[in-house]
């Protein structure tokens, strides 16, 4: 099965594509307890998301007993949001004007 992951990734298949459920690779990954490939795609870079019912792969893992790995995938979670969080912070903050005396002069 990891080859075929693998098959996919090297042909620049979409990590984070999702089915008609908003299921992705990572959610069927933590379902199947197949820590290897869940690992792969956070390598890849694959964004963890929601499905329409609002279940991450954190939440399948512990369903399935795999706390250790749902715990990860909450953290990996928490860092890809402050990422996009402080991607678009910083687009919308507008640079500090410099009102000190030397500026003047």
């Amino acid at each position: 099965c990891i080859n075929i992951i693998e098959a996919l990734i090297a042909n620049r298949a979409d990590v984070s594509a999702a089915d008609k459920h908003g299921w992705t690779p990572m959610h069927y990954a933590a379902e199947k307890r197949t820590p290897d490939i869940t690992y792969t795609l956070l390598l890849c870079n694959a964004t963890i998301t929601e499905t329409h019912l609002g279940e991450t792969p954190a939440d399948v893992a512990r369903r399935m007993g795999r706390i250790e790995m749902a715990n990860e995938l909450d953290e990996v979670s928490e860092r890809q949001a402050e990422k996009r969080y402080s991607r678009h912070t910083h687009r919308l903050t507008p640079k500090p004007k410099d009102t000190s005396v030397h500026s003047f002069y």
